[in-house]
């Protein structure tokens, strides 16, 4: 089970994930017409950092390895089992995958 997602990057808004279904919805603004879409919400990259933190490869073209990223690293908390671990990652050494098991 995925616990969250953080990130070292300032700009980056943690994700804490609940039991059960989560299911992640961008905001509509009150001025947002019926055709206006809600891209750019961070819906999609959200799922390439969980995949890059599972052990993705990284091409010099994934959302990690972008300029604007690359000196950042992500965070996931799983529980896997009774064990809690949690995994880091950076597209700067993607190479390598930071593992911490609490248990």
């Amino acid at each position: 089970m995925i616990i969250s997602i953080e990130s070292d990057l300032p700009t980056f808004k943690n994700v804490a994930f609940g039991k059960g279904l989560n299911v992640l919805l961008a905001d509509k603004a009150p001025t947002s017409g019926a055709k206006k879409t809600r891209n750019s919400a961070g819906k999609s990259s959200l799922v390439d950092i969980i995949n890059f933190l599972m052990g993705s490869k990284a091409d010099p073209e994934s959302l990690p390895r972008n300029a604007a990223l690359v000196d950042s690293t992500f965070y996931g908390t799983f529980q896997i089992g009774e064990a809690m671990i949690q995994v880091g990652r950076s597209g700067k050494d993607a190479g390598k995958i930071l593992i911490d098991q609490e248990d």
